[in-house]
């Protein structure tokens, strides 16, 4: 399948509030990527927040580094950015670009000293997966911190197969075109996929998470409307249990934690 810039600009643009909303709420696919952000960055980074979204990750990594440069290559996506990072108090600290992760040409080579690119953008430029890598890893320092957030081909299949769509389960094993919740084309990676190519271009994996382990009807119930005492229980299972290598996959997402050599 081929990568269409154009297409996730349009769908991210039709959907940018909800997406504003997925942030802020944080579930778990977004929780446990920010639980290896806070676990990894210091003081002294400089951050790329590649197809960062709406901000929410770039104003917590604000707080704990030096400067942040957002990159997004949809300009509703960046235009709340602008929005939350404003009402944060954080504009001298955080800048907000526009573009793309296969093409990050704006930046220099070794500018940044950590990157994330969490959520799906690594699933949906398909084709060019390789060559978005690349770029990550091109802006990086040697030493850099790198924290990658893509879709499980496992966890996808598992989450058909939970809802009895065994057919559709197989056509995802049979590496058929996926499309997901979002409407977006997405490449399914396996643990092993995602880790033997971030290896091949020159990177040391430190760590590798599930995201969510347990919780995979979060769309479906009542679960974050549980109360304090239960969520900080559920927290607990969730980044207790998230890096086991018995584990790994399982989820609807596959974080990896790798540093550049």
């Amino acid at each position: 399948m081929q990568y269409d810039p154009f297409a996730i600009r349009e769908r991210y643009e039709q959907i940018a509030d909800l997406e504003d909303k997925a942030e802020k709420e944080g579930s778990f696919r977004v929780l446990i990527p920010r639980y290896f952000i806070k676990k990894y960055i210091t003081r002294d980074d400089i951050v790329l927040d590649a197809a960062g979204g709406t901000g929410i990750n770039a104003i917590i990594m604000a707080l704990s580094c030096k400067s942040v440069t957002l990159v997004d290559l949809a300009p509703g996506i960046l235009d709340r950015a602008r929005t939350n990072i404003a009402l944060k108090g954080l504009t001298d600290k955080i800048r907000v670009v526009e573009g793309d992760i296969t093409d990050l040409a704006a930046f220099c080579d070794a500018t940044f000293s950590f990157i994330v690119c969490v959520g799906a953008a690594l699933s949906y430029v398909l084709d060019l997966r390789e060559r978005a890598i690349q770029e990550l890893l091109r802006v990086a320092k040697i030493g850099a911190t790198i924290i990658v957030q893509i879709q499980s081909k496992c966890g996808m299949i598992a989450s058909k197969i939970r809802k009895g769509l065994i057919k559709e389960a197989f056509e995802i094993h049979k590496n058929k075109p996926f499309t997901d919740g979002m409407g977006v084309r997405s490449h399914l990676y396996t643990v092993g996929e995602i880790a033997n190519l971030l290896r091949k271009l020159g990177c040391q994996i430190l760590e590798t998470a599930t995201s969510p382990v347990f919780a995979h009807t979060t769309d479906n119930s009542n679960i974050y409307r549980k109360n304090d005492e239960e969520l900080k229980l559920l927290e607990t299972l969730e980044y207790g249990y998230c890096a086991k290598q018995e584990l790994l996959g399982q989820g609807h997402h596959i974080v990896v934690v790798a540093r550049e050599m």
